[in-house]
């Protein structure tokens, strides 16, 4: 089965609908080795945004980093934060505009597509899906993530999550 997530203009996903949830998803399931609970602000304006860098990311991080060095430990904040400041640079122009994916020829051949062979060869459109099945879908993302990329056991325990929420907050 193939899934198709780009449903054209029948549903239009923005920006701040995927920040809303990606900060619904760290306040109900943090990750277990958080510094501090993460915040974002948007702005389009690039001089406030790279202030916005350098005072709440770069600022910090040379502090953290100075820490680390003066107890003989390997600092990786500033190379970490170089890294993610040059994917934003990279990625802005794809934030700041909209963008409308055609897909009538996808749909059209699914359409065509023989109704015993739909479950091998069919596509499956995501959209339109409820608020909750898309949370649960990135739910599951986020398990992988923590499992696959982060090499963590992802933590269910309630406890545990209003421990870190608290003393994050």
């Amino acid at each position: 089965m193939m899934y198709n997530a780009a449903f054209g203009k029948s549903v239009r996903v923005t920006l701040e609908t995927l920040i809303k949830l990606g900060q619904r998803l760290t306040w109900d399931c943090p990750y277990s080795k958080m510094l501090w609970y993460p915040n974002i602000l948007m702005t389009h304006n690039w001089y406030i945004f790279y202030m916005q860098f350098l005072l709440f990311h770069m600022f910090p991080a040379l502090l953290i980093d100075g820490l680390l060095k003066l107890s003989w430990k390997k600092p990786m904040l500033i190379k970490i934060l170089r890294k993610i400041y040059i994917a934003n640079m990279a990625l802005s122009y794809f934030m700041d505009n909209s963008w409308t994916f055609v897909n009538a020829k996808a749909i059209a051949l699914s359409d065509s597509i023989l109704e015993r062979d739909k479950d091998n060869f069919g596509v499956k459109c995501l959209f339109p899906m409820h608020d909750e099945e898309i949370y649960a879908y990135y739910m599951h993302a986020k398990r992988a993530t923590v499992k696959y990329l982060f090499k963590e056991e992802f933590n269910f325990d309630v406890a545990y999550r209003n421990t870190v929420n608290q003393n994050n907050i």
